[in-house]
């Protein structure tokens, strides 16, 4: 994944997706900048991106925070990693068109992130899609993402 598009910073609750720079249909986000894990998208990162069709969230990300997505008015599917315990209040605010949320964890995984208010709960009633990576497909794609394989090896 090439970071050119994405703003990221050194905050100190760890990296933070600060801000994208891209128009991108489908936007898969960098789960490392510099060797560490990206844990947080951070307020309004990609608010009024309408170009975005779709997102993908890479596993390790812990918080998607206050309107990071709001106002993409084009954002129809969105996938989340089971490492997400937290998703601020109103961070999808204005996705009209979100139509899919394919959640790679189990139902009751979703049900113990914090929200405010029970925002996600609300927000996402009757499009969340329950996806759980089994052990071996996490191992496979962790080894791939830190480069111990490649797609030829497997």
């Amino acid at each position: 994944m090439n970071t050119q598009d994405f703003v990221i910073e050194r905050l100190t609750l760890g990296y933070t997706i600060r801000h994208y720079k891209g128009n991108d249909m489908i936007v898969k986000l960098p789960s490392h900048f510099d060797g560490n894990v990206i844990e947080i998208i951070g307020d309004y990162a990609f608010c009024g991106k309408k170009p975005i069709n779709q997102v993908i969230i890479p596993s390790g990300i812990k918080c998607i925070d206050f309107y990071a997505f709001a106002q993409c008015s084009n954002l129809e599917s969105i996938t989340i990693p089971n490492t997400v315990s937290e998703i601020n209040s109103h961070a999808f605010h204005e996705c009209y068109s979100l139509k899919q949320v394919i959640f790679k964890g189990t139902k009751a995984q979703w049900n113990k992130i914090y929200s405010y208010d029970d925002y996600v709960k609300t927000m996402f009633e009757g499009i969340v899609v329950f996806e759980p990576e089994s052990d071996l497909s996490k191992f496979l794609n962790d080894a791939l993402k830190d480069g111990d394989l490649n797609s030829k090896d497997i």
